[in-house]
């Protein structure tokens, strides 16, 4: 049992996680956690310990599906103000783990500072966007001078670029928790900046289902191939398990169309999975997490 009265007042218990992931799926979490902190997120850590807890780190939760049951875990969200500071310099900028991307691209965009302006439109965190090396066009790794994270002993690190690695959908962050990380750029004019960004993000407002309620591409590209594509080939654009339907703009995507399961989405996934292996002999990828 938690006892800390400060600590406590931190936390939220049954909290349902479709409250918090852009899919709006998911039962509850035994403990939803923002410490306010970096003390408050190492007493929370040490507490779940204590109490043989399980940690899970959630940004936007806008690459999650929460299983229906829930997760017996204490759910950390770093969406307080210790943990979204931006400081802007000369030479870098340095944005907090809970700090909104889009947050950080329109910084780059009144400051004249070019690099991520296709990362438009993405609803990730910084730290979620760098541990799973968000981008397309670019990729935010790309972008990286420092990154300080947290580790399993609950000391504060430095890494440096040298010892981070960064690939497609995915980096070496996963086993740290993110707290801050310090970008390069290169400096142009606002004008070019924001004109670039906005035509990013027309264009995905465009080929996406950006206002729908899902988690953006369910699977990762295949080497070589577009996984839309091969879904789409295989006829899926428009099908459906109860309200999980395959986007009809860009069949990568799952939407969530008004009160869809997890176990709707897990069922239309691997119908997709099993026919695109069938039909194309590749095997899909999830790119998003389950979680529960």
């Amino acid at each position: 049992m938690i006892h800390n009265d400060k600590i406590l007042s931190m936390m939220k218990f049954c909290e349902p996680m479709r409250e918090h992931t852009t899919f709006k799926i998911g039962g509850p979490a035994d403990i939803w956690a923002q410490p306010k902190d970096l003390e408050s997120l190492m007493q929370i850590i040490g507490l779940c310990r204590s109490e043989s807890m399980p940690v899970v780190i959630a940004g936007n939760g806008s690459n999650l599906l929460i299983k229906d049951k829930g997760i017996k875990a204490c759910v950390i969200n770093l969406n307080t103000a210790y943990f979204k500071s931006l400081k802007v310099e000369a030479d870098s900028v340095t944005a907090g783990a809970g700090l909104g991307l889009s947050r950080l691209i329109n910084v780059f965009c009144k400051e004249g500072l070019s690099g991520l302006e296709s990362l438009a439109g993405i609803p990730a965190t910084v730290g979620g966007a760098l541990a799973m090396n968000a981008g397309g066009k670019a990729w935010i790794g790309d972008f990286i001078e420092e990154v300080s994270v947290m580790d399993g002993e609950l000391k504060v690190r430095n890494l440096d670029r040298k010892e981070l690695v960064f690939r497609y959908r995915g980096s070496n962050l996963g086993k740290y928790i993110v707290l801050n990380a310090r970008f390069k750029f290169r400096k142009s004019n606002p004008e070019t900046v924001k004109k670039q960004t906005k035509r990013f993000l027309d264009e995905k407002i465009k080929n996406q289902d950006l206002a729908a309620k899902s988690a953006g591409c369910v699977f990762k590209n295949p080497n070589g191939a577009s996984a839309g594509r091969l879904i789409d080939l295989s006829g899926f654009k428009g099908k459906n398990v109860g309200d999980a339907f395959v986007s009809e703009k860009h069949t990568n995507f799952i939407i969530n169309a008004q009160n869809a399961t997890c176990s709707d989405v897990l069922k239309l996934m691997d119908k997709i999975i099993v026919k695109v292996k069938k039909d194309h002999g590749v095997r899909l990828e999830p790119e998003i997490k389950v979680l529960g």
